[in-house]
């Protein structure tokens, strides 16, 4: 689904979504599961510690490989 958007539609900010986009809505659901996978191993979850992995946000290509490896593949 992810590769068969327009950068621009997964870029576009929304005023519907309080002005985010696709890409930055992606980006910040896995932020938190990867924070929260990490926090299982540690047996401390930080969500404000995370790492934001920018590239998710703005290339279709990127996120579509986060999906992925969070998936497990």
């Amino acid at each position: 689904l992810i590769e068969s958007l327009d950068p621009d539609v997964f870029t576009t900010k929304s005023p519907a979504s309080l002005g985010a986009s696709i890409g930055g809505h992606l980006r910040h659901n896995l932020d938190h599961y990867s924070c929260f996978l990490q926090g299982i191993e540690t047996a401390r979850i930080d969500y404000d510690d995370r790492a934001r992995a920018e590239a998710v946000e703005t290339d279709p290509a990127a996120a579509d490989r986060a999906l992925v490896q969070a998936a497990g593949g």
